[in-house]
């Protein structure tokens, strides 16, 4: 099937087959198309002459009945109440007309006299009903009883008024299908329904197919609106309705399509007999053909088999011209493969720009060292090379990486392998390992000056250092582990920076942490507590601080200095910052209800400062809950804020704006504090607790405490002490003039349950102590 020769047949034959299949197909459906026409107009032609005996029948009815109500005998009797007499006219005039059914009813609707079995009040006013409907006057209807349907007519018999109704009918019985079959020349089905619902069939089909439409009674109503096959098989059927109040009474009309399909299979056969001398001709005329087309290209497949084995065959004899180019074009493609295939191997391992193994080929060379690999493995880059990048330019920048990659090649002692990873990253690898001062030199080479058109550009080297003997492992972790060792050295803004145990687990636990962050955000792993915020100078406690936790269902508690910088660094700092703001907003909305006016402080950092949609989204949260601005506080720190001064002073502008109160936390660890303190729209100072946990033994934190509470209140602002943890500090605190002390000396951080309790109870005891102070005479 693979060859040339075999394709071009089977091309060939499937065309001649496609060709055929969809000319049979045509064929076909254009002659089930007309055949169908065909059939819907034979039974068009039946439904309407059905119709027309229906109608007829019901004329017939309706002239007899006619004659009847006009007869003097017939009125006397009922006038006079001559029972005997209007059964015997009755009967005489019905079996006259072939009538299967008469009825006699008052002028009111009671049933004087019936021949209908069985009948019951309700037949009686559906009998009434027909008589008197000016619809059906003189025209009749076809009613369902209890042992059949009839095609009923009621007339009045008046003398000259309204002395009764009297009515006939025929009974649609299988006799009736049968007359009907005979005139239209169609099967008849004449379908009822009975008082216990079961369907009563009277056909002039065969019970076979009977017994396939009754429990396919549901069809009905479909049938009526087009006809359609399979009502029973090999019949085109459709649905008359004879009552229009009606949904039990039907006649169906079954065409038989017997003679169509055997027309229809005996076009099929003739097209598949006609399909297979075709395709048999052509199959032998093709086999004939391709030999002589093929074998030149039989030629051509084994010089190009010859040339794929590494061999040089000899040129083409006597083949087409097209075939010659072919084989002289394959010649030299081969000749050029060879050629790139050396490069794509030199590509492969080595850097593009500086020549350099790449970091494929520094992967691959380690691991093919194995358990021999040994001695230092160091990893250099350039200092701030992104800025070196934009201040001299794309192209002398790489200048100066290739520039730097040749110095590398000559360092002494040289490097057993030296590669590129990526940007500015260098890979060495020392066998016998590098001392650290052999490692010093080679970075003052490394440093001095490049000279890039006519320009001096000096560089500064930032070098990881992994000792394979204490630090072995898989190639992925030696990379990572130097990478690691690197990355500390620029953090540091140290030259040489050694790996040390336990950082590679610190950063795994760093990327667990990064990548647990959002889903613990999302599974609730996170929760807030609360720690009491206490006024010293009336003794009550109106408002805390949030603080978030982190409770991990594995690594266990995460400390909030550990995970909110990793979240800064990875720009999830607003997915913490959204949740704190709505945890805490809630539970603020939660304590007003319950009657606690708590204001309430939550951290924002200096992401969050420069976000100048965040005023709005807060006051619309407020919004929300009903809750009034005073009641939130944000704490920023300076440091913060010096990240971006001209628009994190606009959006705290805006928090002031609101009524959201602005405190400035760590108050006194920055460079600028005093400077921008008061260009900072802020209500409250947080004296960091580094000052003031000593006060009571350092003379010197004492005064710098007592200078800020000073220098804070002359601005207005209020001010607290952070970290308290001694009474002792509380009462110097006071004397100083502090407005509030938050820390240990009062509580931890409490959940809040258990806050709202400690607030009731610590504010009722300051009621009670100062009732007691004011009772003392």
């Amino acid at each position: 099937m693979n060859s040339f020769r075999n394709r071009l047949v089977m091309s060939l034959v499937v065309l001649l087959m496609l060709v055929q299949l969809v000319t049979a197909i045509f064929v076909l459906n254009a002659a089930h198309r007309e055949q169908s026409v065909q059939q819907e107009k034979s039974l068009d032609v039946g439904i309407n002459v059905f119709r027309e005996v229906l109608a007829n029948r019901s004329q017939q009815l309706s002239q007899s009945l006619s004659v009847l109500s006009a007869d003097f005998g017939f009125k006397r009797a009922i006038a006079t109440g001559e029972n005997e007499t209007i059964l015997s006219v009755l009967e005489n005039h019905g079996s006259r007309i072939g009538a299967d059914a008469a009825v006699l009813l008052s002028p009111q609707g009671e049933l004087v006299f019936s021949s209908l079995p069985g009948i019951v009040e309700s037949d009686v006013n559906a009998l009434f009903k027909l008589a008197t409907d000016s619809s059906t006057s003189g025209i009749g209807q076809t009613l369902a009883f209890d042992n059949g349907s009839y095609q009923f007519v009621m007339q009045p018999v008046k003398a000259p008024t309204l002395i009764a109704w009297v009515g006939m009918g025929f009974m649609l019985d299988k006799q009736v299908a049968q007359q009907a079959k005979a005139i239209t020349g169609v099967d008849i089905s004449f379908i009822s329904r009975d008082r216990n619902g079961r369907y009563a069939i009277q056909s002039t089909l065969g019970a076979t197919a009977q017994a396939y439409i009754v429990p396919r009674m549901q069809r009905l109503s479909g049938l009526e609106i087009l006809a359609a096959e399979g009502f029973p098989e090999h019949f085109l059927s459709f649905a008359v309705r004879l009552n229009d109040r009606a949904s039990d009474l039907w006649a169906v009309l079954h065409l038989s399509n017997l003679k169509w399909e055997e027309n229809f299979l005996q076009l099929r056969n003739t097209l598949l007999s006609i399909f297979a001398v075709t395709l048999g001709l052509s199959l032998i005329v093709t086999m004939w053909l391709s030999g002589s087309l093929v074998r030149p290209v039989n030629t051509l497949v084994q010089f190009a088999r010859q040339i794929g084995q590494g061999e040089k065959p000899s040129p083409i004899h006597k083949a087409p011209v097209e075939l010659q180019v072919l084989a002289d074009t394959l010649t030299v493609m081969r000749d050029n493969i060879e050629s790139r295939e050396q490069d794509l191997i030199y590509q492969s391992s080595h850097d593009s720009l500086t020549g350099l193994f790449n970091r494929f080929a520094a992967k691959r060379h380690l691991a093919a060292e194995g358990q021999q690999l040994s001695g230092t493995l160091v990893l250099m880059d350039l200092k701030n090379f992104r800025h070196i990048n934009d201040t001299i330019g794309f192209a002398n920048a790489d200048t100066l990486l290739v520039l730097f990659a040749r110095r590398l090649e000559q360092l002494s002692p040289a490097p057993d392998f030296l590669a590129r990873l990526d940007g500015d990253a260098f890979l060495l690898l020392y066998n016998g390992g590098i001392a650290e001062e052999e490692l010093h030199r080679a970075l003052d080479i490394l440093e001095s000056p490049y000279t890039i058109r006519n320009t001096d550009i000096s560089v500064k080297i930032r070098t990881g250092t992994l000792s394979l003997a204490e630090h072995g492992g898989s190639v992925g972790a030696l990379l990572r582990r130097v990478e690691i060792a690197l990355m500390q050295a620029c953090q540091e803004d140290a030259r040489i920076v050694a790996y040390r145990s336990g950082e590679d687990e610190k950063y795994q636990r760093e990327l667990s942490i990064i990548s647990e962050l959002r889903r613990s955000v999302e599974q609730g792993h996170f929760y807030l507590v609360y720690q009491p915020k206490v006024d010293i100078q009336n003794g009550f406690c109106s408002g805390a601080e949030a603080l978030i936790r982190w409770e991990h269902p594995e690594m266990g508690q995460i400390r909030p200095d550990e995970f909110i910088m990793l979240a800064e660094s990875t720009g999830n700092i607003d997915l913490i910052s959204q949740w704190v703001l709505t945890e805490a907003i809630n539970q603020l909305a939660v304590w007003q209800q319950k009657g606690m006016e708590i204001k309430l402080a939550v951290n924002l950092s200096a992401h969050d400062l420069v976000n100048e949609s965040l005023p709005a989204i807060i006051d619309q949260m407020l919004k929300e809950h009903n809750l009034p601005a005073r009641y939130l506080a944000i704490e920023v720190t300076e440091g913060a804020v010096m990240k971006d001064p001209l628009v994190a002073v606009g959006v705290l502008q805006r928090f002031r704006d609101l009524g959201i109160s602005i405190a400035i936390d760590d108050f006194g660890t920055g460079h600028s504090s005093l400077a921008y303190l008061k260009m900072l729209p802020v209500n409250e100072v947080k004296i960091d607790r580094s000052f003031v946990k000593d006060m009571l033994t350092n003379d010197h934190d004492a005064m710098i405490v007592q200078t800020s509470i000073a220098l804070t209140h002359s601005l207005g602002f209020t001010v607290t002490a952070e970290g308290v943890e001694e009474q002792e500090t509380v009462d110097l605190l006071k004397t100083q003039g502090c407005d509030i002390v938050q820390g240990y000396v009062y509580s931890r951080p409490l959940e809040a349950m258990e806050f709202t309790q400690w607030v009731n109870q610590f504010n009722q005891l300051t009621e009670q102590q100062a009732g007691h102070h004011e009772s003392i005479p």
